[in-house]
């Protein structure tokens, strides 16, 4: 019998435990749809952001292949090899 009262006893005062700092100290956020809805919209102006930085990104680092590449056969640098071709 000392057993059962023992874990009842550990089972009630855990749960009184959590209970209390759940209510008394967690933060409470009031969620919403909106506010979800807001949250997905920045989120989503941020990666097309982060898209159009991507794209320049890549476009500079092409035109700046094609420019080494142009520089190499003007210079005919790779006499033995042909100098790679850089597709977009």
């Amino acid at each position: 019998m000392d057993i059962y009262w023992s874990e009842f006893e550990s089972a009630a005062t855990d749960k009184y435990a959590r209970q209390f700092i759940e209510e008394n100290y967690r933060p409470k956020d009031d969620i919403t749809i909106s506010t979800l809805q807001t949250q997905i919209n920045i989120l989503q102006d941020e990666n097309e952001q982060m898209r159009n930085e991507t794209n320049e990104i890549k476009n500079r680092t092409t035109i700046g292949m094609k420019w080494m590449i142009s520089a190499m056969k003007r210079v005919k640098m790779s006499r033995i090899d042909p100098p790679p071709e850089f597709r977009d």
